[in-house]
């Protein structure tokens, strides 16, 4: 394969991942409901990098859903020290199945499909040779 059409694979890719990121964040906005929940736990992983590994720490959250039915998940952002037990954290969930929920707030979203978008629009640049 060619140059431009890598580019342009990779711009099409791009432009689906961004848009579809933005278009779940409208409905999450919309249609997912808050709640306030509280770090119970941490859950440590491992992560891989150039000088070793190291863990990262992911909080176990518990909230209660309108109808007052409590559930514990897995948070999506991850530290390098562990989160503080007893801490609030802000959850979005999906009403018909509240163990689909996240921690993300709207600006991490936002951001995720904004450098999408940001690749997306330098990658068309390039496949249609305005920069180099």
């Amino acid at each position: 394969m060619d140059t431009e059409t890598i580019t342009l694979i990779a711009a099409l890719a791009a432009t689906i991942i961004g848009l579809g990121a933005l278009v779940h964040l409208v409905a999450m906005v919309q249609r997912w409901p808050r709640a306030v929940g509280e770090v119970t736990d941490n859950i440590a992983e491992w992560a891989h990098h150039g000088s070793g590994k190291s863990a990262v720490y992911f909080a176990r959250i518990a909230f209660t859903d309108a109808s007052g039915q409590s559930f514990s998940v897995k948070g999506d952002i991850g530290r390098r020290s562990p989160w503080p037990t007893g801490e609030k954290v802000t959850v979005r969930y999906h009403a018909a199945n509240p163990n689909h929920a996240t921690s993300m707030n709207l600006w991490q979203r936002l951001l995720f499909a904004g450098v999408f978008g940001f690749f997306a629009v330098m990658l068309w640049l390039a496949w249609g040779g305005v920069i180099g």
